[in-house]
C-alpha cells in the first residue's frame, strides 16, 4: 500500500503549492483528452468538458501561485482569469514572464462598457464546463464544441509556459 497525504507539501510556500496543483490540474487534463483522441467511445462532450474544466482550473492556479509569489495581497477572491490575467500582466512585465494567457474572452469590435457588460454576463470557464446546465432548468448560453488533438496542442505549450516561468520565481 502506498500513502500519499498533504505532509509532503506541508513545507512549501503557499505559492509553490498552487503551481503544484495547477500542474496536477494540467495532467488530469491532458489524460482525458489523450484517452479521448485515442478511443472513439471516449470522445463525448461530458469529456470534453472535463478536460476544459481541468485546464481553464490549472491555469487559474498557476496565475494564483505565481501572483502569490510577487505580491500575496493582490488575490483576494479572483476566480475570473481575465482578472487574474491582468494582475500577472502588471506584477510581471518582464519579457521572461510573457504568457499568452487562454480561456478569456475576445469581443473584437466592442466598446469598453459593452465588453464590461458582457463579463458580467460571462461564465467562469472552470464553472461552465463544471455542471451541464447553469441551473435547474437554464442551459448555457451559446455552443460549445472540442478537438482533442488541438486542445493537446495547447496542455502542451502550458506546460512549457507552467515550467519556464515557475523556474523563475
Amino acid at each position: 500500500m502506498k500513502i500519499t497525504g498533504s505532509w509532503q507539501i506541508a513545507h512549501l510556500s503557499e505559492s509553490q503549492r498552487f503551481v503544484l496543483y495547477a500542474g496536477a490540474y494540467l495532467e488530469a487534463s491532458r489524460s482525458v483528452c489523450l484517452r479521448m483522441r485515442a478511443e472513439d467511445t471516449e470522445n463525448t462532450w461530458p469529456n470534453a468538458a472535463v478536460t476544459m474544466m481541468l485546464a481553464a482550473h490549472a491555469v487559474e492556479l498557476f496565475l494564483k501561485g505565481v501572483i502569490h509569489s510577487r505580491d500575496p495581497k493582490a488575490l483576494a477572491k479572483i476566480h475570473r482569469i481575465d482578472q487574474l490575467a491582468e494582475t500577472y500582466y502588471g506584477l510581471f512585465p518582464e519579457e521572461e514572464f510573457a504568457f499568452d494567457v487562454p480561456f478569456q474572452g475576445d469581443y473584437p469590435g466592442f466598446s469598453e462598457d459593452e465588453i464590461a457588460t458582457l463579463k458580467k454576463e460571462e461564465p467562469i470557464p472552470s464553472i461552465l464546463f463544471r455542471y451541464p446546465v447553469k441551473s435547474s432548468g437554464v442551459e448555457w448560453q451559446g455552443v460549445h464544441g472540442f478537438e482533442a488533438q488541438g486542445f493537446l496542442e495547447l496542455i502542451a505549450e502550458l506546460r512549457d509556459v507552467f515550467s519556464r516561468i515557475s523556474d523563475r520565481i
